[in-house]
């Protein structure tokens, strides 16, 4: 295995608190503010603290001793509560010992499961411009970070194509959060009308059965003396129409910006979207380095084969002997040894798309591959085809890899 390079390791540690921050939202951030810039520089420090750490505390029993003095820390400097201190303190500890520490892709995916999660419920409940960039923010640091690692994995270098479709993305992606963040007041007005229209038709619906099963507003009452409002109980809610005390109240106005500006950054992410088709337009396809006739394919009568299948087990077998089978055992060990093969999370039907095979051939090659059935005539000729087109797949990238 490749050795793991420094932003290989820091990349999970950045991921994960930013699953941090949505995840303090609402206990802590909501109520007591805390400055956007001071939680970033935070997240940028906290990845030199982890590996100081990890290059001194060996035991779990020093990592106990240091969680007070993390709190301590936290506390003084930069200021946050007691309760923060103590969450982040405990993150730590996790982290250090608790967490694998492995390269995971499927972890990573899990991680902004969650994370994904967690920000629909913070931007529905406590929403924030800074929820939303953080939000735009966490996205940015997952695909780049995937895009890199997955360069990693091919061990190959950054070439022109993937400079341009990193910078590509980060364009549209900014321009998507400039677009979001100017129709912030149009998106916490209809969060609030909505939120309004759905709490008011509970009450009214409860308000309909009680009617229905004979109860009248002074039945509903205290020791006889106060009544209850109904409607008054949801006015403590979010987005009922009323404004909740603190400075997330002025979000709207400050995140408010011209209409100039939002039609400019349309008119731009136009221009990038066009100059990524026009790009992608000029590459050459697969298709035009072996000719393959479309209707080879589609006069085959596949029978009962089209309908997918559950492989519930690999069947493991020697090394092919016939000239069909004897290609796919090749291809696959040759992809495998580019570092193209199947990654473990992929299925069969992903591989072969991501090489550039054909549907219709796909049916033809699992047939081949688990099938235990021969190929006719016809057939043969056209999978000889694509054997041929995923070769020179296989040979292109090698030469490039070199």
């Amino acid at each position: 295995m490749r050795k793991q390079g420094f932003t290989t390791k820091i990349y999970p540690f950045i991921l994960e608190g930013l699953l941090l921050y949505f995840l303090y939202v609402p206990l802590f951030l909501y109520t007591q503010s805390l400055p956007f810039w001071e939680y970033l520089l935070l997240l940028l420090s906290a990845p030199l603290l982890y590996f100081l750490l990890k290059r001194y505390i060996k035991t779990h029993m020093m990592v106990l001793l240091f969680v007070p003095g993390l709190v301590d820390a936290s506390t003084t400097f930069f200021q946050f509560s007691i309760i923060a201190a103590i969450a982040i303190a405990l993150f730590f500890y996790w982290r250090l010992i608790a967490h694998d520490e492995a390269v995971d892709e499927q972890h990573d995916f899990t991680i902004l499961t969650y994370t994904l999660g967690l920000i629909f419920i913070d931007i529905i409940f406590f929403y924030d411009d800074k929820v939303i960039w953080m939000g735009i923010i966490t996205i940015m640091v997952f695909i780049c970070g995937y895009w890199w690692r997955h360069l990693h994995f091919q061990q190959r270098k950054m070439e022109g194509a993937d400079l341009f479709g990193i910078a590509l993305f980060l364009s549209v992606f900014f321009c998507l959060g400039l677009i979001f963040w100017g129709l912030f007041p149009l998106v916490s007005w209809t969060l609030s009308t909505l939120w309004l229209v759905i709490t008011q038709s509970i009450i009214y619906l409860i308000g309909s059965l009680l009617y229905l099963s004979g109860f009248r507003q002074s039945d509903i009452s205290i020791n006889s003396s106060r009544s209850i409002d109904i409607d008054s109980a949801f006015n403590g809610l979010p987005f009922t129409g009323e404004k909740p005390s603190g400075q997330v109240t002025n979000t709207v106005s400050n995140a408010s910006i011209g209409w100039e500006v939002t039609g400019g950054v349309l008119l731009l992410l136009f221009l990038l979207l066009l100059a990524f088709f026009l790009y992608k337009k000029k590459l050459p396809s697969q298709e035009e380095e072996v000719s393959l006739d479309k209707k080879d394919l589609d006069t085959i009568d596949y029978g009962d084969f089209k309908k997918k299948t559950r492989l519930s087990k690999r069947k493991q077998f020697s090394k092919p002997t016939l000239f069909v089978r004897k290609k796919v055992f090749e291809i696959e060990t040759l992809a495998l040894q580019q570092g193209i093969g199947r990654k473990p999370w992929e299925t069969l039907q992903d591989w072969l798309r991501r090489m550039g095979m054909r549907e219709n051939a796909i049916y033809l090659y699992e047939k081949v591959r688990y099938g235990e059935k021969d190929l006719s005539d016809q057939e043969t000729e056209v999978f000889k085809k694509e054997i041929k087109l995923l070769q020179q797949h296989v040979n292109q990238w090698k030469s490039q890899s070199k």
